[in-house]
């Protein structure tokens, strides 16, 4: 299913402890819009420099919180090599050409890979924009190594990349954080085996996106493990940071989004309200 709006995270048909998780996040919501303070707005950690832009004032930005798990299959140093987050269509910064920010290594997942996390600030003309952007492995005197995107289309075979959506009601902090999965490493037979595969493709795609659905999963469990940590202070800044980051954790798992030539929304993966509920009530 393609499309360039986003549904409402509202279920009618949904059962009462979905219904409930609904209505606590929207009451939160409210009362963030209601409550927040200037001194609150204008909170927050040291960010990611960019570009030199020709205003300076804090309330035209929004800053950008990025956290991804990058795959062993990279066999990355995270003493020697870098990630960043390269991007199309942000203001300010050249077309896959400029960092846009610099991710730092923040935890060894073991066999799972490396959790890295970042932040750029971005000016406010990027809100409600759809965004491709990709992660790249940097390594000294060798070639960028951006990340893979296993989607498969049988009508659209362009390359495909992730795309960033900062919705106008979720941002009234100045404040989002990009909670994605796994950064996977390219493996250049895979679509070697899709034209080798005959009658046999669609399982050969099916057995990918079980892969993925699994490395969705393992990554939402590691993000929601960081969220509900917040909790473990609980005072009324951090309740609404809390709720505030839970609710993008909820709008980016529950609509996955790619960008190629348009818009995708990645149904075909079939994680979305369902899955992320589930996991969230685990921790209630």
């Amino acid at each position: 299913m393609l499309r360039e709006e986003f549904p409402s995270s509202a279920n009618p048909t949904a059962g009462r402890w979905e219904q409930g998780l609904d209505a606590t996040l929207n009451e939160n919501l409210s009362k963030q819009k209601e409550t927040q303070s200037d001194e609150q707005r204008t909170t927050g950690s040291k960010d990611q420099q960019g570009p030199r832009t020709r205003s300076s004032d804090p309330a035209h930005y929004i800053s950008v919180y990025f956290h991804v798990i990058v795959s062993n299959d990279f066999k990355i140093k995270p003493d020697e090599d870098k990630v960043v987050v390269r991007a199309e269509r942000i203001s300010q910064y050249s077309n896959w050409k400029d960092n846009v920010c610099e991710m730092n290594f923040t935890r060894n997942l073991d066999h799972h890979g490396f959790l890295y996390e970042g932040c750029a600030k971005l000016h406010k003309s990027n809100i409600d924009k759809n965004i491709p952007y990709k992660y790249v492995v940097m390594r000294k005197g060798k070639e960028l190594e951006y990340e893979y995107i296993y989607y498969v289309d049988s009508q659209d075979r362009s390359h495909v990349n992730r795309c960033l959506n900062l919705p106008p009601r979720l941002t009234t902090e100045r404040e989002w954080h990009q909670y994605d999965d796994i950064c996977m490493k390219e493996d250049k037979s895979f679509f070697k085996k899709i034209k080798e595969a005959g009658k046999n493709l669609m399982g050969l795609v099916s057995d990918q996106y079980k892969n993925i659905y699994k490395a969705k999963e393992i990554a939402g469990e590691v993000m929601l493990d960081s969220i509900f940590s917040i909790l473990s202070t609980c005072d009324s800044i951090n309740l609404s940071s809390f709720f505030n980051q839970l609710h993008q954790f909820y709008f980016v798992y529950t609509n996955p989004l790619l960008f190629g030539k348009y818009l995708i929304k990645w149904t075909a993966l079939e994680f979305g309200e369902k899955q992320v509920k589930y996991d969230v009530m685990l921790r209630c």
